[in-house]
């Protein structure tokens, strides 16, 4: 079951990030209940309840400042229905700052679906 949720852990970074064609593939992985936690004070910081919430402010506010990503998965490891996924965005916003980070992310998988994130 580790290596099944590792897997549609990777998938899903890869396609949020890496493959704007599939943001609706994407967010067809995350159960339709997904807790996702965003930290800080963005726009989209908070806590979204479910996928629907999730699409319009996360997906939007990312095709509107992001002109460029380019994601990397550095680490992941699961351990039962968790799994944590250490990676590197190298981010060009729109108004040309690049914005580069390192992220951790903690998935709770149930059913092949992202449960909470």
């Amino acid at each position: 079951m580790t290596t099944e949720n590792k897997e549609i852990t990777r998938l899903w970074l890869n396609d949020l990030f890496n493959e704007p064609t599939r943001w609706d593939r994407a967010v067809d992985t995350m159960a339709e209940d997904v807790q996702w936690h965003v930290e800080g004070s963005t726009d989209i910081s908070g806590l979204h309840n479910d996928r629907e919430d999730f699409r319009p402010r996360v997906i939007v506010a990312m095709e509107t400042v992001l002109e460029s990503v380019e994601w990397s998965v550095d680490n992941i490891f699961a351990e039962g229905d968790l799994v944590c996924a250490q990676s590197t965005g190298k981010n060009l916003m729109k108004n040309g700052i690049r914005y580069s980070n390192r992220y951790v992310h903690v998935f709770r998988i149930r059913d092949g679906k992202i449960q909470e994130g």
